[in-house]
């Protein structure tokens, strides 16, 4: 593994990995959030999967007794910096090298290494164009832009769905836009 493979990777996974979820322990500076977009391999197939949890682990504050412990001390540092992040991620589809995406079907692989998904195959898992409707960014991989087909967004029916404050009209307003700059017309016969 060289040493920028290394820069870029969020952690290793750890544990008993199963078929639709694995969880890694996150690097230090492996900038992990919870729905998050990563990627790792198995058996030459990407694995695409979207951090669910995350929990800070640490050896010295888990039990009763050493909890009291450390609560007199005065300086914890020594201690605190040993916490570690333990990242549980759903798999949620698996390419191929021909580019054939389909449903996990094989765990992956304790040590092997996770990393934040890429942009090609955010679009390719997820379908993206690249001069399509624009969105934004996908949550926490800011840089992959999520840029729908307006050929398939447009004859159908669209959804927008989200709780009270979600958003869902500021999306309509951006996709109207977006529909303006691109020349296309939204035509409604009531």
């Amino acid at each position: 593994m060289t040493m920028e493979a290394t820069k870029k990777g969020l952690g290793i996974i750890v544990g008993n990995p199963k078929v639709d979820e694995f969880s890694f322990g996150a690097n230090k500076n492996g900038n992990v959030r919870r729905g998050q977009l990563v990627e790792t391999s198995v058996g030459g197939v990407k694995v695409i999967g979207q951090i669910d949890e995350i929990a800070a682990i640490n050896e010295y504050f888990d039990e009763g007794a050493t909890i009291r412990y450390h609560l007199e001390r005065e300086d914890l540092t020594p201690y605190t910096s040993k916490t570690v992040f333990l990242a549980t991620t759903r798999a949620l589809a698996v390419v191929d090298g021909n580019g054939s995406i389909d449903s996990p079907d094989l765990p992956v692989v304790p040590g092997s290494e996770v990393l934040p998904v890429s942009r090609g195959t955010a679009k390719e898992v997820l379908g993206f164009k690249e001069k399509g409707i624009n969105l934004g960014v996908v949550m926490h991989n800011e840089d992959i832009q999520v840029s729908l087909d307006p050929d398939k967004l447009i004859p159908t029916h669209t959804a927008i769905l989200a709780q009270t404050g979600g958003g869902k009209t500021y999306t309509v307003l951006v996709m109207l836009e977006e529909f303006l700059n691109k020349n296309l017309i939204v035509w409604d016969e009531v």
